[in-house]
């Protein structure tokens, strides 16, 4: 028996609605493999940063542990100073931190000394290693003057060739102010120490020349000519 010209057979039918209902079904799926992969997070700039700083820090190999602090080399400020003068060890351990340093005001702000609209002294905070400017020299039993820096693991050791013969220095005074206290004078200059924790300590440099004390312009005028 024939049916109608243009309408499908009965097989064919079955075979329409089997091939819909795979393609429904198949639908999903291909549309989840379509889907673009989302790209991966960008590893944020302090994450990457600590990676690379572990990761470097696992090639670096450990490094020196820092030198023990020198033993305090007296508690007689006598003996003290001469160390102190001569080691650059002893002057990194042993100088308070902060120190003061007083200055002339018209030597840091190149003011005219004597202008009552300034203050005399500038008064600063420093760190480090106090600089002074004397060495004891053993073979002359005395301080001499020496103005270069010391290397924390330098001693200083007086110099062979004549033309680098040190220099005594003019009125070098020690002045004990009290049990804890001392001055270190010459000409130029007062450096104050003081004792704490067991041990003297450098506490203030101060400098100053003859003209840091007039009172007016025109008196330093005349003390200069």
């Amino acid at each position: 028996m024939r049916f109608a010209q243009g309408r499908p057979t009965c097989g064919a039918a079955k075979r329409l609605v089997r091939t819909m209902l795979v393609t429904s079904a198949l639908a999903p799926l291909l549309a989840c493999g379509n889907e673009a992969t989302p790209p991966a997070r960008p590893q944020s700039v302090t994450a990457a940063s600590s990676s690379e700083q572990l990761s470097q820090a696992r090639q670096i190999p450990a490094s020196k542990s820092a030198q023990p602090a020198p033993a305090c080399p007296s508690k007689q400020f006598d003996t003290f100073l001469k160390s102190f003068a001569n080691r650059g060890d002893v002057q990194a351990a042993y100088t308070a931190q902060p120190y003061k340093v007083k200055l002339p005001y018209y030597w840091v702000h190149s003011t005219a000394a004597g202008d009552p609209r300034y203050p005399r002294w500038d008064v600063q905070e420093r760190h480090g290693a106090a600089q002074i400017g004397y060495r004891f020299d053993v073979r002359t039993n005395a301080y001499v003057s020496d103005s270069g820096k010391l290397a924390l693991d330098e001693q200083w050791r007086r110099p062979e060739q004549a033309a680098l013969k040190p220099r005594k220095i003019g009125g070098f005074k020690i002045k004990r102010l009290s049990a804890s206290r001392y001055e270190v004078a010459a000409d130029g200059f007062v450096h104050s120490y003081a004792k704490k924790s067991g041990c003297w300590y450098f506490e203030q440099s101060w400098s100053f020349e003859p003209l840091a004390y007039c009172k007016w312009p025109e008196q330093c005028k005349r003390w200069q000519e």
